[in-house]
């Protein structure tokens, strides 16, 4: 009984600590809401009032936003916290928080369920071990703390693993793996290539084990039948609509693989099998998979999204680094041993969904990479303990305690200040300034150079979900597959380039086309598209100082 509660004071103590580190300052650091999160935030908003979406769309399996068509599920779950919280920053926050903490004793439950088998010492069993290396391991921490859909499909994928290892010895287990599973595809659109993947590793793997009975059929019947929205949002275009715009073959690519085959010096047949769709697919992909096991991606060397990691950040810290190498050994001495192919398989395959497109490589696609990595380097410190006692358990948390001060001291630090455009910051600003003084002016007009500002206006001012519906007071419209937003009510929208610097400017053009007259408007502005006939009334700068609006007012 002691033991008992001695493995369960250290699982809550572990899961406690992640917590902390996942929801401490949230509401300031990252330093704003991006335009997704505003955008997540403000449809739950728009469902919880009204049952529709921005567009008016009734409970929809898809939300159109901007044209990227977001998948559903963590904006349905950030309606009920909205509804506790308020529309607010901690609300929309608050769902990636609860899936990067949950996601810490799912590691304990998944790895203890792949060494089930192996007598294990009490105090450091292989689940302790994980759920320590997951709780502090900078690259779920800082992807647990913003609104990313990618992390609330993992710890659905965490949590669907362990119900498929646990159908082995009970069936019935695979019907809420199913479920699972069916939750993550609605998150996350690199789970509709991941899961597939790891279903079919896992069949092959342990087919002899699978009892074939009711459950298990229900289960896949279940799981089939989860795909048939993912194939008509496929046939109609908006399941892929992100892709389209990501895909390696993209219209640019083809068209140059037509001028190397032109160019080429090569006899025709020649350069005709060296410049083709299959090989130009084939290369970049390999090039793009490979890189995700390299330095310059575990320490963010280049190519770094700023939304999504702190450049020259390691993500792993070295002690997981040079464990999940140990590991690696081990697994793969050990391959016979069904355990050993399912986690090889899952990290092999992890990087697969995010190598089919043209971004540098990308830490949220590969966040699936995870999982695989902690049970890796689990298994060699694990090894480490028995073959040199506990210090080695002790200057593994040593190193992983000074690792994750230091990242914690550059990300609300350096990184936050010097990065806080990547995050639009400023647009909250403005739209406060906004609020307090509209009614003095005929018009506001706001520059898009940070995103897309409707939204932000649309969140941060509590607009009524209807007033976003298409109707004559407001422009919203189709163009180059997406979807723009030039006014809502009295507030236009416009592109930063049809701002003129030191100009005077009687009227401003939309994206639409339409005109819209500035005499006594309010207009916000990046510093460098300033008309000669406006006075300054504010600046709002970035946390590093530089600026990111200017606020005016347009007399005449």
């Amino acid at each position: 009984m002691k033991k008992i509660n001695y493995s369960l004071f250290v699982l809550i103590s572990i899961t406690l600590i992640g917590f902390l580190f996942r929801v401490w300052n949230i509401t300031n650091t990252p330093p704003s809401l991006n335009w997704d999160e505003v955008s997540h935030g403000y449809n739950a908003y728009s469902i919880l009032k009204t049952g529709h979406d921005e567009w008016g769309i009734r409970f929809p399996l898809i939300f159109r936003a901007f044209g990227d068509y977001k998948l559903p599920l963590y904006i349905y779950l950030t309606t009920p916290m909205i509804a506790i919280f308020g529309l607010n920053t901690f609300s929309v926050r608050l769902v990636s928080v609860l899936a990067g903490t949950i996601a810490i004793p799912l590691i304990y439950l998944l790895t203890n369920e792949l060494f089930k088998n192996k007598k294990e010492n009490n105090s450091y069993n292989h689940g302790i071990l994980a759920m320590l290396l997951l709780a502090f391991l900078p690259w779920h921490i800082f992807l647990s703390r913003a609104a990313f859909e990618a992390n609330l499909a993992l710890t659905f994928i965490f949590a669907g693993a362990l119900f498929l290892l646990k159908s082995l010895h009970n069936p019935k287990y695979f019907i809420p793996a199913s479920l699972l599973f069916l939750f993550s595809l609605h998150t996350y659109n690199t789970a509709r290539v991941f899961v597939p993947l790891l279903l079919i590793v896992w069949w092959i793997i342990y087919r002899q084990q699978i009892k074939f009975r009711s459950v298990f059929w229900g289960g896949t019947l279940l799981l089939l039948v989860s795909f048939l929205p993912i194939f008509m949002q496929i046939r109609d275009g908006t399941g892929t609509a992100r892709y389209e715009r990501l895909a390696i073959l993209s219209n640019a690519a083809v068209y140059q693989i037509g001028q190397n085959r032109l160019s080429s010096p090569l006899p025709p047949l020649i350069s005709k099998l060296i410049y083709n769709r299959p090989v130009y697919f084939t290369s970049h992909f390999l090039q793009k998979y490979l890189s995700f096991f390299t330095p310059d991606f575990l320490f963010q060397r280049s190519g770094t999204n700023t939304q999504f990691a702190m450049p020259n950040q390691n993500l792993l810290g070295y002690p997981v680094i040079i464990l999940t190498l140990i590991g690696l050994l081990i697994l793969v001495r050990n391959i016979k041993n069904a355990s050993s192919q399912f986690i090889l398989a899952w990290y092999f395959l992890a990087p697969v969904a995010a190598s089919v497109t043209i971004d540098p490589p990308h830490v949220l696609r590969s966040l699936v990479l995870i999982p695989a990595t902690i049970v890796i380097a689990t298994v060699a410190l694990k090894s480490l303990l028995v073959r040199f006692g506990r210090y080695v358990v002790y200057l593994t948390v040593i190193s992983i305690v000074i690792g994750t001060a230091n990242f914690f001291n550059n990300y609300f630090t350096k990184y936050s200040i010097e990065y806080s455009d990547s995050w639009q910051y400023g647009n909250a600003q403005a739209i406060q300034y906004i609020k307090e003084h509209a009614n003095d002016y005929n018009n506001v007009v706001m520059t898009k150079r940070l995103g897309e500002p409707h939204i932000f206006y649309a969140f941060y001012t509590k607009a009524e979900p209807s007033s976003l519906w298409p109707s004559d007071t407001n422009i919203r419209f189709k163009q180059s597959d997406w979807y723009w937003t030039d006014r809502l009510g009295s507030v236009y929208f416009v592109n930063d380039w049809d701002i003129a610097p030191n100009k005077r400017m009687l009227s401003i053009k939309l994206e639409s086309g339409e005109m819209v007259e500035t005499r006594n408007t309010l207009l916000i502005t990046s510093p460098d598209h300033l008309p000669s006939n406006s006075t300054v009334l504010e600046r709002i700068n970035f946390l590093n100082g530089h600026p990111a609006y200017i606020i005016a007012s347009i007399h005449d």
